[in-house]
């Protein structure tokens, strides 16, 4: 299971806010996050001890099983970004749910911060 911590659940709404995506699913906001924290190159930001949240299916969150599974494609960018060989399949909720908490901290720090948060994302997904 995919774990969420509860500022991240309290703080869901005004992320969908923030990012226009109104009308969009809980999962697309914490893929959001997930894909946020991936793009940087540095280590993980956060003591990222998830807890006291919500638990989220792998079929939510990398779409295990449905058509557009992205399991294998978010498997292989955890190994890369935590120079593994080899990841198992408790490991990779665990990396999963690090990642999702750590995209918040960014966000949160960005808005904290008033930076244009749209810039910010287009830098990031811009990057070679």
């Amino acid at each position: 299971m995919i774990k969420t911590s509860k500022r991240v659940e309290e703080n869901i709404i005004d992320i969908q806010k923030l990012l226009n995506f109104k009308n969009s699913p809980k999962w697309e906001i914490l893929r959001f996050l997930l894909n946020i924290s991936l793009s940087k190159t540095t280590k993980l930001n956060c003591d990222c001890h998830v807890q006291n949240g919500k638990e989220y299916r792998l079929e939510q969150i990398t779409g295990l099983g449905k058509e557009e599974d992205r399991t294998n494609l978010y498997k292989e960018m955890l190994k890369i970004y935590h120079n593994e060989k080899y990841i198992d399949n408790k490991t990779f909720e665990q990396y999963i749910s690090e990642h999702i908490e750590n995209g918040f901290l960014i966000i949160k720090t960005a808005v904290e911060n008033k930076f244009n948060l749209f810039d910010l994302v287009q830098k990031e997904l811009l990057k070679k």
